[in-house]
């Protein structure tokens, strides 16, 4: 059975069958115009990158080519431009003490003349041709496949300030209640008993709220009411 990027532990074994690919000794410039170029930089432990990138000594082989398996693992290969799901190798529960699943990357469209590095959790595009091979392009997973981790960082600034924005509104909605005494409030992005208690009195511009435990012991604060919410009982 096959388990997510975030969940598997795995090791190198020896080289497997694997099919629709091409191991990367040799490349020809035909094949760098009609192939994608996939190196791994998954370390041993499948929990972080390895030293060298497509080193057989550091790195996890790959496996698999969209679950299918004709040729000999290894830590590069060549894979014809289309959408694939790619694997690394697996014990097939022959060797206890390796993993029985592989670390499975989903389904993603591998261009022609690129060289992307594999690494737990994400794809680097990187420059081919260049010695250095600076990464050009970083795809995160967010919500089962890859997406450029640009787009995902936009959308979550997005989502970030829609959220705030709409505390902000609410927030200004309930600000005569928030600023009645006995009123039960919250720190806005606090979590803790630090960040509970009830209002106790208000001036023009500050709330004074009692912390109901505070390391062990009742304490009352200033504080402006922007930074507070209604919750509990109100």
């Amino acid at each position: 059975m096959f388990r997510s990027l975030r969940n598997l532990t795995l090791l190198v074994v020896a080289p497997l069958l694997l099919a629709g690919c091409v191991l990367s000794q040799n490349i020809t410039p035909d094949q760098q115009a009609t192939h994608a170029l996939v190196i791994s930089a998954i370390s041993k432990d499948a929990h972080g990158a390895c030293a060298s990138p497509g080193n057989p000594l550091d790195c996890l082989y790959l496996g698999y080519v969209d679950d299918k398996a004709s040729g000999l693992a290894a830590p590069q290969l060549l894979v014809l431009p289309g959408h694939h799901v790619i694997s690394t190798v697996w014990s097939h529960g022959v060797i206890q003490t390796l993993p029985s699943a592989p670390l499975v990357f989903p389904t993603f469209d591998y261009q022609a003349g690129h060289r992307y590095v594999l690494v737990p959790g994400g794809i680097y595009d990187t420059a081919w041709n260049d010695p250095a091979h600076p990464i050009v392009v970083t795809y995160v997973v967010r919500d089962g496949h890859f997406m450029n981790q640009q787009i995902v960082s936009a959308m979550d600034r997005a989502s970030a300030e829609a959220a705030e924005s709409a505390f902000r509104i609410q927030q200004q909605r309930d600000r005569p209640r928030i600023m009645k005494k006995g009123a039960e409030v919250c720190l806005h992005g606090g979590s803790g008993i630090g960040n509970h208690g009830f209002v106790e009195g208000a001036t023009d511009e500050k709330i004074e709220i009692h912390l109901s435990s505070w390391q062990g012991n009742d304490r009352d604060i200033w504080d402006f009411p922007t930074q507070w919410f209604l919750c509990g009982h109100n």
